[in-house]
C-alpha cells in the first residue's frame, strides 16, 4: 500500500479509485470487496494523517 504524505493526495486516490474501473493484479476487474478494502486502507491513512486513529483502533 502506498504511504500518503497528505490528506489531499489520499483523497485524490480515493476519487480515482471510485471514478474508474479498478483492476486486480491479474488485470481482471476488481470485486466490490476488493474496492472496499482499497478504500478502507486509504481512509485509515487519512485518519492517521489527521490524528484520528481512534476512529478505527480497537475496533
Amino acid at each position: 500500500m502506498h504511504e500518503y504524505s497528505s490528506v489531499k493526495e489520499a483523497l485524490k486516490d480515493l476519487v480515482d479509485i471510485n471514478e474508474g474501473l479498478v483492476h486486480d493484479q491479474n488485470g481482471k476487474l476488481a470485486s466490490a470487496r476488493s474496492v472496499q478494502e482499497l478504500n478502507l486502507g486509504v481512509i485509515y491513512q487519512i485518519c492517521d494523517l489527521l490524528g484520528c486513529d481512534d476512529l478505527y483502533v480497537g475496533k
